[in-house]
């Protein structure tokens, strides 16, 4: 009666955790490439 909880409660748990990385993907590209200009300048 639990497992349906459970895979509720997993595949929400997923979605939420792809939403975050798709939102702080961009941001965390950008400060790649920051770093690497940043890395370049003396």
């Amino acid at each position: 009666m639990f497992t349906p909880l459970l895979i509720a409660a997993v595949l929400y748990s997923a979605g939420m955790a792809v939403s975050l990385w798709a939102i702080s993907a961009p941001t965390d590209r950008e400060e790649v490439h920051m770093g690497r200009k940043d890395s370049h300048t003396p």
